[in-house]
């Protein structure tokens, strides 16, 4: 149900403050009838809002929109920024499968057999990965230890990448877990040659373009072939070193500005508490 406001009397209310203080009603809850959330004409026209002087709404009104400024320049840092890293043609390039061994996840069949899941063993999930970002944590999936004979192992501090669902996106392990068939793990890297985290930047900064190769009809997929044959670029390893570190600085930032989110949304819930007296 929709309502159009008409304001009769400017004198009393000004429409931006009317609208941030409907905004704040729970107005589900003002009418419940036979257990259905609604709410009619004669329900609107019972709400009873604060009704401060104009210059006072005013007041409330701008120092609101002030912090809806602040909020949208850091939604603009969060929602924009992507990790980019300036690839010079001059550094050698190497496929992946001479830089690591290539291998693919793997689960027990028949899935969600006692057998083999609900153990103790953890076993990474993609949403583990959206979840965490760089350094992933297991927290949804556990194994049996039969399971686990039927999955693929993969120490800390290695490289994972996914191979469908989301695939091409990357990220390292902070524990030992076992992976699924929805990842591909690499193995014993040099690195002599390369950082863990600047394969897991560089894999991140070719994710649309590796996410591209993949096929499948229903879920796209890459597959270990594809992933061995990726071109890793392979500055020396003080270049990688900072680039890694300035990534991880910008990364800081952005994780400033999602804070500065959470720190104005509730200053404006704090400042309509105060109108209703909160």
């Amino acid at each position: 149900m929709c309502f159009y406001i008409k304001l009769e009397n400017e004198n009393r209310v000004r429409l931006k403050y009317l609208y941030h203080i409907l905004k704040s009603v729970d107005l589900q809850s003002v009418n419940v009838q036979a257990g259905i959330p609604g709410l009619n004409r004669n329900d609107a026209y019972k709400i009873e809002i604060p009704l401060p002087p104009l210059s006072v709404q005013e007041e409330i009104v701008a120092e609101i929109e002030s912090f809806q400024k602040i909020i949208g320049g850091a939604r603009q840092v969060v929602e924009n920024y992507k990790p980019r890293i300036d690839i010079d043609p001059e550094w050698p390039m190497e496929e992946l499968n001479n830089l690591c061994e290539v291998v693919r996840g793997s689960s027990p069949r028949p899935k969600d057999d006692s057998k083999y899941y609900g153990g103790n063993v953890p076993r990474l999930m993609v949403a583990d990965i959206t979840r965490d970002g760089m350094y992933a944590t297991h927290k949804i999936d556990f194994l049996t230890e039969e399971g686990a004979k039927k999955s693929r192992p993969m120490q800390k501090g290695s490289v994972i990448l996914t191979v469908s669902g989301n695939p091409g996106l990357p990220t390292i392990l902070k524990v030992d877990t076992c992976i699924h068939d929805c990842f591909a793990g690499f193995r014993d890297l040099d690195i002599r040659k390369i950082r863990p985290e600047f394969l897991y930047f560089i894999l991140l900064h070719f994710k649309e373009f590796y996410g591209s190769q993949s096929v499948g009809a229903v879920f796209q997929n890459l597959n270990t072939d594809q992933i061995r044959k990726f071109k890793i670029p392979l500055p020396p390893l003080e270049i990688q070193q900072q680039i890694v570190a300035q990534i991880e600085q910008e990364q800081e930032l952005v994780k400033a500005n999602k804070q500065i989110i959470k720190i104005f949304e509730q200053k404006i819930k704090d400042r309509i508490a105060k109108v209703w007296g909160e």
